[in-house]
């Protein structure tokens, strides 16, 4: 977080960014008892939750002591400390006394580190008010505006996530682990069968790439599972960054409707048309969810939008198409190494945020050429992060060569870290924008 944290004894700076009464107390009770140390750190509090440097050195300093397995009181830990070369800088021996000697009782140490965490929160949200306020004075124009709101979105929703909860120990998780298989799946179903079968569903913390090349489907795909989504009460959010919302809306109701799309696209509806258009459309009404069609979308300002979203309690499905056209804070001047970037903060992003991320992406058009034109995992274009960062790859093709084969979407899962590599086929209908499995006979 913030490295703007300076000596307490400094003038000017208010009392309510820090507690050096707390601070003291929390060292000393870790000092005078063992095992405090583990309720210390049990209450979210690490080296960074000091405002005084002298507090955070002794604190460091415990915790590597902790982790190696030694023991720890004043004498111990001074002793390290001159090893160190620190003793003095942080009071030598008299403070560490000093710590002990604050203290009332070490078994209030959780209530004095929650103090020490609370007042560490409330100066990260002063520096970043600060942060906030210079950012203000370089703004050229409504781009500059929406990155600033989206980066500013998320300094807070960093705090809103530390003031969330503590650290979780193993004990905790193994417990949700079990509770977890006892009980419903913990992932959504899919809107095709064989991709159910190889990866399960849209787990969360998953991040998913399906990629294409040019009008393969890949739009089409991010429709039905909009759709799938929908029905089964999640919030798909689809990151539409070249087709703007009206066409998007156009495909959706095509695909409910069964209404031909270039018929919607050219305003030339006939027979039942106009019908099954009013019928798609009250239908899509029953319905949440979002387009954001906004061009130069950043990281920043989609997990912004999907923060907010979540604050509704919703369960939220991001949707992003395509990935290597969405931008970077402050691009590294190589288009690859700013695809990684991408591709890894989307992966980081379903973490943060607990979510399921799905994104579309571009393939190289190189396999055209091929003898055997399906595509392969080196036709992601700027592959390498993304290939890395994916926890499934898909690729779609359909052999436009082959009128036969015209109504069939074939699947490469490519990747599945929590699957199978597999291929299989799906009903392709270009008119309708809809992906369907096809009928199974028994």
């Amino acid at each position: 977080m913030s490295e703007q944290r300076t000596d307490q004894r400094m003038t000017g700076v208010s009392t309510t960014l820090y507690d050096d009464a707390a601070e003291a107390q929390v060292i000393g009770s870790i000092l005078a008892r063992k095992g405090a140390f583990d309720e210390v750190v049990d209450q979210g509090v690490s080296g960074a939750s000091f405002f005084k440097p002298g507090h955070e050195t002794i604190f460091n300093t415990i915790a590597d002591m902790h982790a190696e397995g030694r023991g720890i009181d004043s004498i111990t830990v001074a002793e390290e400390l001159l090893r160190r070369g620190t003793l003095d800088m942080v009071g030598g021996h008299a403070y560490l006394h000093h710590c002990v000697q604050s203290v009332p009782t070490s078994w209030n140490v959780a209530h004095y580190a929650e103090i020490v965490r609370e007042r560490w929160l409330v100066r990260e949200l002063h520096y970043a008010g600060i942060r906030i306020q210079q950012a203000t004075t370089n703004i050229d124009g409504a781009g500059d505006i929406s990155d600033l709101l989206a980066r500013s979105r998320s300094q807070i929703d960093e705090l809103v996530d530390l003031n969330v909860g503590h650290l979780t120990s193993e004990e905790d998780i193994l417990d949700q682990v079990i509770a977890d298989l006892a009980g419903p799946k913990q992932f959504t179903p899919t809107p095709w069968r064989e991709l159910n079968t190889a990866v399960g569903g849209w787990r969360k913390q998953t991040f998913t790439v399906i990629g294409a090349r040019p009008s393969v489907g890949k739009t089409a795909v991010a429709g039905c599972i909009m759709l799938d989504a929908m029905q089964r009460g999640m919030f798909p959010i689809l990151f539409s960054l070249e087709m703007p919302k009206t066409q998007i809306v156009e495909r959706l109701l095509s695909n409910i409707g069964s209404v031909d799309g270039a018929r919607i696209l050219h305003h030339s509806l006939r027979g039942d048309d106009d019908a099954n258009m009013a019928m798609a459309a009250e239908h899509l009404r029953k319905f949440r969810y979002m387009i954001d069609d906004r061009s130069n979308l950043s990281l920043q300002q989609i997990r912004a939008t999907i923060r907010s979203i979540q604050r509704q309690r919703i369960p939220v499905l991001p949707i992003i198409d395509y990935l290597q056209i969405v931008k970077v804070g402050k691009s590294s001047g190589d288009r690859r190494v700013d695809v990684d970037t991408v591709a890894q903060g989307f992966k980081d992003m379903s973490k943060d945020c607990d979510v399921p991320i799905i994104a579309l992406a571009q393939l190289n058009r190189e396999a055209e050429g091929r003898a055997n034109p399906e595509p392969t995992m080196r036709d992601l274009r700027e592959a390498g992060g993304i290939e890395a960062a994916a926890d499934t790859v898909a690729l779609l093709h359909r052999n436009t060569a082959d009128p036969q084969l015209a109504g069939t979407l074939s699947w490469l899962i490519a990747k599945a870290r929590f699957g199978k590599v597999c291929t299989f086929q799906t009903k392709f209908e270009g008119e309708f924008s809809r992906v369907t499995d096809f009928p199974v006979y028994r």
